[in-house]
């Protein structure tokens, strides 16, 4: 990368800027002009920065007769821009002056963030850093670009200059398909590739028919219909990372030359990013992931909770599944315990917990009813609840807002299962407390879909969310996993309702395809 004029505050050390994650989406604080705060999404995928032609007039930089005279591509074509120059832009402690920026009518970052982002902090500004974003800190550094070390234990990846010089881009497969680049984009809310790039590991896999979930839009507002896949290894040099979810367009051929739909380059985004700390050196065209032991045996005892419900849902129910599971949500939890990592404990906790419940059910031979729940006289003391009680207040102790947000979707799940309408407010309770607490996290996200299809079923409407609204609320837990057992089926009853324009045989392709062999869908 070019080498910019040398920042003087970096001689004392890096300095570091908080962040606001929301909805996949890193959003930092600015001053522009030494007069107005102003938040911007850090965009590595935008080679200029860019503020919002609105936001700019308030602050009085553009003239609205002036002619754009300067474009940029984005997700689904090109925008014309005005060119302006910002007598100083400031993060933290660093002022830079006279900052070269352009201004357009952002259409679609409205849609992206309820904190109303202002503009995008792009790589014109971003490479004359060396730039760490720490997830889970939810803190941006910005160190000397001349003085980098490898961290200890880094995934280090090479990569290429991309979009001019401006962005930064790697190369590897999906699922051992033909070579594809990947544009290293944190402005992204997902990974993303167009169908065009990747016909022959669809065809490879039979995936060729992808459940419509959800609309991705580029900074002009073009909407491109998209679906999602779990793919079972993405390739990046030697590195393989397992269970990487794409969105994808649903559609057969590109109707656009944008990246979205028919681009010649993939997207990585925060999905596959917020897994590690992130450090990019636009300085010597290389990025490395960092990942701490706790976090990677994390990640694994998820894994195997997972894996043991999936086989539990496969089954239909039968009990000697439904007892497989509960012991093995036992033995996960002894053992997480033993090995420290309470939150994995937490979550196998509460597994067990819904499990119980389940068992309680079969037990009472009563199929509950939707508004009534199961009559108390024919209901089993439920243990379950102080289980879960148990297992977020050990959620908490860890100060694991992920593993919080789990337990508490898995409670509202119970309640949504089991019990009468009348308990409906105390599953929204606990929804609006697991969203709060982790917004990116799909088990919220998907129960939440659950509880109003229970609304509607039970006859309550809610002025303030509309059916078209649970619907998106179901296709957005999708997009963030496509397998999310509650979301499918949730989706599937909402076809089945005439409630989501999606064909029932289309949802239910996609439950055999993350479930092979499942009964009574």
């Amino acid at each position: 990368m070019p080498v910019g004029s040398r920042i003087a505050r970096l001689d004392k050390g890096p300095v570091e800027v908080p962040f606001i994650y929301s909805n996949n989406q890193v959003l930092v604080k600015a001053k522009v002009n030494g007069v107005k705060d102003l938040l911007f999404l850090l965009d590595t995928g935008a080679t200029q920065t860019i503020l919002d032609s609105q936001r700019a007039r308030e602050l009085s930089l553009v003239n609205p007769n002036a002619s754009k005279n300067i474009s940029i591509t984005t997700g689904s074509g090109f925008i014309k821009m005005h060119s302006v120059k910002l007598e100083s832009l400031q993060l933290g402690e660093i002022k830079l002056e006279q900052v070269a920026i352009a201004t357009a009518k952002l259409q679609s970052l409205s849609a992206i963030s309820d904190m109303e982002p202002a503009g995008l902090l792009g790589a014109n500004i971003l490479k004359r850093f060396f730039v760490t974003i720490d997830y889970d800190r939810q803190i941006v550094r910005f160190s000397d670009p001349d003085n980098v070390s490898i961290p200890e234990h880094a995934i280090v990846l090479e990569t290429k200059p991309s979009l001019g010089m401006g962005g930064l881009a790697v190369e590897g497969t999906i699922d051992g398909g033909s070579k594809l680049t990947f544009l290293i984009d944190t402005g992204a809310a997902f990974n993303h590739v167009s169908r065009p790039l990747i016909t022959d590991v669809l065809r490879d896999k039979k995936k060729a028919d992808i459940l419509p979930i959800g609309v991705i839009k580029g900074l002009d507002g073009t909407p491109v219909s998209t679906g999602a896949i779990i793919f079972d290894v993405l390739k990046i040099g030697t590195n393989q990372f397992p269970k990487t979810v794409f969105s994808i367009s649903t559609a057969e051929a590109a109707t656009n030359p944008g990246l979205i739909s028919g681009g010649k380059i993939a997207i990585l985004g925060n999905p596959f990013f917020s897994r590690y700390k992130l450090s990019i050196d636009y300085r010597n065209q290389r990025i490395f992931l960092e990942r701490s032991p706790e976090k990677e045996m994390e990640d694994a005892y998820e894994e195997k909770i997972e894996d043991s419900m999936a086989a539990y849902r496969r089954s239909g129910g039968a009990d000697s599944d439904l007892k497989l599971a509960k012991n093995t949500m036992e033995r996960i939890q002894t053992q997480a315990r033993t090995e420290k990592h309470m939150g994995a404990a937490a979550l196998a906790l509460a597994y067990e917990g819904l499990l119980l419940g389940y068992e309680n059910n079969a037990q009472t031979k009563a199929k509950p009813d939707l508004k009534k729940g199961i009559k108390p006289e024919e209901m089993i003391p439920d243990k379950s609840i102080s289980m879960f009680a148990q297992a977020y207040t050990q959620a908490i102790r860890t100060k694991s807002k992920k593993a919080a947000a789990q337990v508490l979707s898995v409670w509202a799940e119970h309640l949504l299962e089991n019990y009468p309408a009348s308990y409906n407010i105390h599953a929204s309770r606990l929804l609006s407390e697991a969203i709060t607490l982790s917004p990116g996290t799909p088990e919220p996200i998907a129960a939440l879909g659950l509880f109003l299809l229970r609304q509607y079923q039970c006859g309550e409407r809610n002025s303030k969310i509309s059916l078209d609204k649970a619907v998106e609320v179901v296709n957005q837990a999708l997009m963030l996993d496509p397998a999310n057992w509650i979301a499918l089926k949730t989706k599937l009853e909402f076809a089945r309702l005439k409630l989501d324009p999606c064909e029932p045989a289309l949802i239910e392709m996609q439950i055999k395809t993350y479930y092979p062999g499942v009964k009574n869908i």
